[in-house]
């Protein structure tokens, strides 16, 4: 992040204080350092696996399990499918504000310690029937609907996705 970001973001926090939300400052100020280590890492990380790309590296994109919204399940549901960094996970390895997902190297066919495809696969189907039921409920139709209403929704985000990885290229 550019000093002139940071600046413009430290400025806006302070603003907490002048209204005496001490505890409001704080908590920004650790989320921010926090999101700034995790990038450093990441970087890092994706330095040394494209020195070794040409032995197959793979990439996955892995919940740290502090937020997965059901368009991160979807992507981690992939496995080691990915064939770049970018790819798994964009500039910063970030889709959304807030977003912890990390993005792993390995082989193709790696296997990970608590990282089971499958099951961030069908979390995030019962994720999705979830949101259909509610949406049904609420909209008066039906959670078919809703779902196929959902998962264009997702194909589309998807799509915009793999553009914005091919142009950072």
């Amino acid at each position: 992040m550019e000093d002139a970001a940071i600046d413009s973001t430290v400025r806006y926090h302070a603003g907490k204080l002048a209204e005496g939300d001490e505890e409001g400052f704080a908590r920004q100020v650790a989320f921010n350092a926090f999101s700034h280590a995790w990038i450093a890492a990441n970087g890092t990380m994706e330095a040394n696996a494209s020195r070794d790309s040409g032995a197959g590296m793979r990439y996955a994109r892995v919940p740290s399990g502090r937020e997965t919204c059901l368009f991160c399940l979807m992507l981690a549901s992939r496995g080691f499918a990915y064939r770049s960094a970018s790819s798994a996970g964009g500039q910063g390895h970030r889709f959304h504000k807030g977003c912890d997902c990390v993005v792993v190297a390995g082989p193709a066919g790696s296997t990970l310690g608590g990282y089971d495809p499958q099951a961030l696969y069908d979390r995030w189907q019962e994720g999705v029937d979830l949101k259909a039921s509610e949406r049904a409920e609420r909209n008066g139709t039906s959670e078919a609907e809703e779902r196929a209403k959902i998962m264009a929704q997702y194909q589309a985000s998807s799509k915009r996705a793999k553009q914005k990885a091919k142009s950072a290229r």
